[in-house]
């Protein structure tokens, strides 16, 4: 029996490869004098899809782009293409200011055959992140970026299940916390506006 078990387990870690993944920031937009949209993408970079368990984000921006206002974020209606919208934590925090955080979703998670399935290029859209200022932006860069500082909480991230359910977390290949495997790359191709 023990010796199932070891096999199992050795062949649960080392069995299959794993995966990688590029979180993507681009197709961003001033559509407002005081909003401002960004797509967030999850593209696999391994041999093939994976099938997301979780993600979380962590953003920065200039704050002193907010002019003196009160920035509210929100998801756009309808823009995610996540195959199991229970992957999206429709809940953005910008309680800080210069720092946007995504949690992971906390309740009614997907289980292992039922996660959003991440494809190779061009990736899938997590959504696009709409931020509202209370007043116009100030004509500064906005400079909207992953936070990938070891301080940043939480930790831009996925996570994802194996063929036998295990659940991996791959973070990016700066700062990562114990516990990471794969190694991402994170790449924003947006304008910043201002």
């Amino acid at each position: 029996m023990l010796f199932i078990v070891l096999c199992c387990t050795m062949f649960g870690k080392t069995g299959f490869a794993q995966n990688s993944v590029q979180f993507l920031l681009t197709n961003d937009a001033q559509v407002a004098p005081n909003q401002y949209e960004v797509d967030l993408y999850i593209i696999s970079t391994g041999a093939g899809s994976f099938e997301l368990n979780n993600q979380q984000f962590s953003f920065t921006y200039n704050n002193a782009a907010k002019n003196g206002g009160t920035m509210t974020a929100a998801w756009v209606a309808g823009s995610t293409e996540l195959s199991n919208p229970a992957n999206l934590q429709p809940t953005i925090n910008t309680a800080t200011a210069g720092i946007i955080r995504v949690a992971g979703v906390t309740s009614g998670l997907p289980g292992c055959g039922s996660g959003s399935i991440i494809t190779t290029a061009p990736g899938v859209r997590v959504g696009r992140m709409r931020l509202t200022n209370s007043i116009p932006w100030a004509v500064l860069p906005l400079n909207f970026a992953f936070n990938t500082a070891t301080s940043a909480n939480p930790k831009v991230q996925a996570n994802y299940y194996s063929p036998t359910c295990v659940i991996t977390i791959i973070c990016p290949l700066t700062g990562p916390p114990a516990g990471c495997v794969g190694g991402t790359a994170v790449v924003v191709t947006t304008s910043n506006l201002f």
